[in-house]
């Protein structure tokens, strides 16, 4: 009898991954998206593809912000001699330049957990595996930085790679900016039925079509901007075109819920210099909409004037007492944010919010009845007369880090707690299941928001006023770029099996 023997592949990113022939989305229905999960999952995916067909040597990827760069450079890695990265804009992590004000750090958000302390990448301190971690994009940070500086930082480092690839004698990815964004995206249509076809050959015994060609007509090449001349025949598709368009729009629907036709605001991106932190913004009416990161972020930015949620973490932990106590409910944290991500790999009903909402409530509360714990918060939040209001439709906040999560529910009990600590300081309110529903400019500039609440109770009689409105809706579904160029099925469906949730390692392991 015939001895067999069974090799296993790592295919869970490729499965997860996987939209049409040949074709591997790297940016649509994620839920795990900070700059860290972009390069581990784009990093797994080659590994695993490369691994899974050794005779890969042409890929095409599509975007060159952090994941498709991590991915151009792990193809070269693993030995895949034409590696083309098309991208719309002028150059790589073009998302990030020019944004001051906005901070990033690869573990800022694995608070409680010690990984928070260091925010060089891929750098681990004292874990076990230190040392043994591959990262194809590398910075060093002791704290969060502003992502226009970190973008600097990357690109520094992409150019002495390419430069280090080029003297092993190897071919660096052709990295192709000012791409045009309909022809890349008929492309890559016009692949998946291409492969899709030619597959169908084979399994029919029949000679497939030739496999499809680039030409790339007046793109250039960066760094050096020189014009494209070659073209390109892949055998692989990698999408990595970003996360798609924010609703930065504040009123969706009317009071009815008809689609609002009337007057309305838009408000900077959240990849963008805003001005909450602006001097004087302590003395104004601001007012966020949403109930997710971006909406927490900004309310933590405007109450305390802090670039990011860690230095609040540092100004708290200065207190011996207060530091005390965050360490005594961090396993319970921990706990619960585990939970969490697990219930969430296995679910789509996004019950774990409510449930992350209320542990982190109640801990919050037993930490504000503690005087002195109370008084420290209330340091955090800057003097002035003015207001943030925050705006939620649901009746609890959606999905954002546990980081974030607290220190607005610690905020909030704080207040709740111990009022006059507040004197002086900026006044801070949450109104959830309310949301906006008319908008309107008064001749002196300020915003006049009408407000209906979800909770059956009569809406306020006055419309909201406010100086300042930043709205995180999030992204604009249909605007995802991947989404848009490759689907499934032609058929529209409402439903689709997916692994997005399924955590990501902090860093791929060095083989």
């Amino acid at each position: 009898m015939t001895a067999y023997t069974v090799e296993v592949v790592d295919s869970l990113s490729l499965l997860s991954l996987k939209v049409a022939s040949n074709v591997f989305d790297l940016s649509s229905g994620l839920h795990h998206v900070s700059i860290r999960d972009q390069i581990v999952r784009a990093q797994l995916a080659v590994r695993d593809l490369k691994k899974g067909d050794p005779s890969l040597q042409s890929l095409l990827i599509v975007g060159a912000g952090a994941a498709g760069i991590a991915a151009a450079l792990e193809a070269v890695d693993q030995g895949v001699t034409n590696v083309v990265v098309v991208e719309a804009g002028n150059e790589p992590f073009g998302l990030l330049k020019g944004v001051r004000k906005r901070f990033v750090g690869p573990y800022m958000y694995e608070w409680p957990g010690s990984f928070s302390r260091n925010q060089s990448y891929p750098d681990h301190g004292r874990s076990p595996w230190a040392g043994h971690s591959k990262s194809q994009l590398e910075w060093n940070a002791l704290a969060p930085m502003p992502a226009d500086e970190l973008a600097a930082q990357l690109e520094q480092h992409l150019l002495t790679r390419l430069q280090d690839i080029r003297n092993a004698g190897k071919t660096p990815p052709t990295i192709c900016v000012n791409v045009g964004k309909e022809r890349i995206r008929q492309f890559v249509k016009d692949f998946a039925q291409r492969e899709s076809a030619r597959s169908l050959s084979r399994l029919q015994r029949r000679s497939p079509a030739p496999p499809l060609q680039l030409g790339y007509y007046n793109a250039l090449v960066w760094p050096n901007m020189i014009p494209a001349k070659a073209t390109c025949t892949p055998q692989y598709v990698l999408l990595a075109a970003g996360m798609g368009a924010e609703t930065v729009t504040l009123v969706k629907e009317d009071m009815w819920g008809e689609r609002y036709s009337g007057p309305n605001y838009s408000g900077a991106r959240f990849w963008s210099d805003d001005d909450l932190l602006n001097a004087g913004a302590e003395n104004l009416q601001l007012s966020i909409f949403g109930g997710g990161d971006g909406a927490l972020q900004d309310v933590l930015r405007a109450l305390t004037r802090r670039n990011h949620p860690l230095e609040l973490i540092a100004f708290l932990e200065r207190d011996p007492t207060t530091k005390t106590a965050l360490l005594r409910a961090s396993p319970y944290l921990l706990d619960a944010e585990r939970q969490s991500r697990q219930f969430g790999a296995w679910t789509q009903k996004n019950g774990e919010y409510a449930t992350i909402d209320t542990v982190c409530q109640r801990l919050a509360k037993e930490l504000a009845q503690q005087s002195r714990v109370a008084r420290k918060v209330s340091r955090c939040i800057a003097f002035g007369k003015g207001t943030v209001s925050l705006f939620v439709r649901g009746k609890h906040f959606d999905k954002a880090y546990l980081l974030n999560r607290f220190l607005v529910h610690l905020i909030r009990a704080c207040k709740l707690e111990h009022p006059a600590m507040w004197s002086g300081r900026m006044n801070f309110e949450v109104h959830f299941e309310q949301s906006a529903v008319a908008y309107a400019q008064a001749s002196n500039g300020q915003h006049l928001v009408t407000i209906k609440r979800w909770d059956g109770s009569p809406p306020p009689e006055d419309p909201h006023t406010s100086d300042m409105i930043a709205v995180r809706y999030g992204i604009t579904p249909g605007t995802v770029p991947g989404a848009q160029m490759i689907q499934v099925s032609p058929k529209h469906s409402k439903q689709r099996t997916t692994l997005a949730r399924v955590e990501l390692p902090f860093v791929m392991e060095r083989t």
